[in-house]
């Protein structure tokens, strides 16, 4: 019964989702950056006769100021949590505090995977109809990889020691799942600090968490900044094979955004669960 309640509140904040322009804005704004990128890879295809594997995301998300724009957009998306509205304070009465609490919880998870999926399925829209599928990279991205030809057709190189190190399903795979992770850890940073403090709190922090690939970028020598910049793991060459490289691992991301999320968790709910309802809803 109580997981029934809270799938219930779930997906009426999801209805509420999908009729909210933010959520849009925020496909549109990684749209028209994808088609930056994408649109003279589609016109290569054409010219050359050749098809492109359905593989460009994992590349799409290396690019630091894709990582911002996509991370942007869960700011946009989660402004508001903890998602308190009128009705809130009867919805707490009849499910529970701690229920209601978790659907938020639910409901962050649920949107990030969401809003990875459409983003995945974006770049697959935006190289149509030149789509192949193919389990292997193909000679597309092979080509755009390991030969100057993305500066000859005005687009970005891809990540050659990609192809060398992982097959196409591992990148992909890897991509989506580190994503998911930051677009969670960055929406439950912003309810934690929505609930402990002022409601616009949380998408400062929430841009700030957005921007950390400029400055990882800017101070890349030092290698520091990538093992505080939750977005730059999106990309799957940002990590370090072992112990001895300068970068951070992909265990320690892992780590490190499992252990925030919980914390931030439990954090939120130690305070939410004393809080009158009354003072969450004038907050809101």
């Amino acid at each position: 019964m109580a997981i029934k309640k809270i799938v219930k509140i779930i997906r009426g904040n999801l209805s509420l989702c999908f009729v909210s322009p933010r959520f849009y804005i925020a496909l549109i704004l990684a749209g028209i950056l994808f088609q930056q990128i994408e649109g003279p890879i589609r016109t290569l295809c054409a010219q050359t006769g050749y098809s492109i594997t359905p593989w460009l995301f994992p590349h799409l998300t290396s690019l630091y100021y894709i990582q911002n724009i996509v991370t942007l957009g869960v700011v946009l998306i989660f402004c508001d949590a903890p998602f308190i509205k009128n009705n809130t304070p009867y919805t707490m009465i009849r499910t529970g505090r701690s229920r209601w609490f978790a659907a938020q919880v639910g409901y962050i998870a649920a949107v990030s995977l969401i809003y990875c999926l459409f983003l995945y399925f974006i770049s697959i829209i935006l190289i149509l109809p030149y789509l192949k599928i193919d389990m292997g990279w193909g000679k597309i991205i092979g080509t755009l990889a390991q030969t100057d030809a993305a500066s000859q057709i005005g687009t970005v190189k891809l990540e050659y020691q990609m192809i060398i190190d992982f097959k196409p399903w591992q990148a992909l795979l890897g991509t989506c799942g580190m994503s998911c992770l930051v677009f969670i850890f960055t929406g439950l940073l912003m309810m934690c600090i929505n609930i402990f403090g002022h409601q616009y709190l949380g998408p400062i922090a929430g841009a700030a968490v957005a921007f950390t690939p400029y400055l990882a970028r800017i101070f890349s020598n030092m290698y520091t900044g990538y093992y505080f910049s939750p977005p730059t793991w999106m990309s799957m060459m940002v990590f370090g094979k072992n112990r001895l490289s300068p970068y951070p691992t992909i265990r320690y991301a892992i780590v490190f955004l499992i252990a925030g999320i919980i914390v931030l968790i439990v954090s939120s709910y130690c305070k939410f669960r004393k809080q009158a309802v009354e003072i969450m809803t004038i907050i809101n």
